[in-house]
Order: C-alpha cells, then structure tokens, then sequence
C-alpha cells in the first residue's frame, strides 16, 4: 500500500484520478478577516468551539492562533478532531 492508502484507506491506493492544485495561486488561500467586532473573541470566542450535541465547531474563526487563516482552520479541525477522539477515549 502505498501512502495514499496508508493516509486515506486503501481505496485511495486506487485512485482514477488526481488533481494536483497550487493553493499559493489563489487569492483565497491566504485567508480574509473575520467579520466580528473587535473584543468578540477574546471574550466570548470559547463560544464559538463549544460543542452542542453531537456537533462539534471547527471552522476557521474557531482556530487559534490565527483565527482567521488557513492555519486556523487547521487549528480548528484538529482541536475538533482531538475533542472527538477523547470522547472515544482514542488518541490521533
């Protein structure tokens, strides 16, 4: 198996296609600013990763350190994903 499917399942060792994208090519990328009114975040912000029921928050604005980049969505879907694991009592 190679690392596809090591990543991804073995399905991915079997793939019809790839696409291959340059992300420093798109404007979006980089990321834009959150559209929240300053002080929203750094008091109310754990809000916005507070889970409710079964649904767990990780988008972009929830991401630390920077919220509001690709990093952050980064951040957010890993803090998601570890939250999740606990509960399975896993670790990634």
């Amino acid at each position: 198996m190679g690392q596809a499917g090591q990543y991804l399942g073995p399905q991915a060792s079997h793939a019809r296609e790839v696409h291959v994208f340059n992300w420093m090519s798109d404007p979006w990328a980089m990321g834009a600013a959150v559209a929240l009114p300053p002080g929203v975040l750094s008091t109310v912000g754990w809000a916005l990763r507070e889970p409710v029921g079964q649904i767990y928050w990780a988008g972009v604005e929830t991401g630390l350190p920077q919220y509001d980049w690709l990093r952050g969505a980064v951040a957010a879907g890993e803090r998601a994903a570890g939250e999740i694991l606990a509960l399975e009592g896993t670790t990634a």
